[in-house]
């Protein structure tokens, strides 16, 4: 019988907790090498933000939105 840890799991997505220690550019790129994509919830500042672009997440799930695209100099869908 094969313990839980030795299952390969196929996954698209990784969604931690933004601060979480591990969220890191080193761990971004080995995620993007086996093909899964980062997306890290729920920083709501701008400096989370642009730490989180630079480090090079695929996806950034916040409460306020709107700002995070004011931020990222993109129009709201429908403006």
């Amino acid at each position: 019988r094969r313990s839980a840890t030795s299952i390969t799991m196929c996954t698209e997505w990784m969604s931690p907790r933004w601060d979480m220690p591990n969220v890191t550019s080193t761990a971004v790129d080995r995620l993007h090498e086996r093909g899964v994509r980062m997306a890290t919830w729920t920083p709501n500042e701008a400096t989370a933000w642009t730490h989180l672009v630079s480090i090079g997440v695929d996806s950034i799930i916040t409460d306020d939105p709107a700002a995070l695209l004011a931020h990222l100099g993109r129009p709201r869908a429908g403006s």
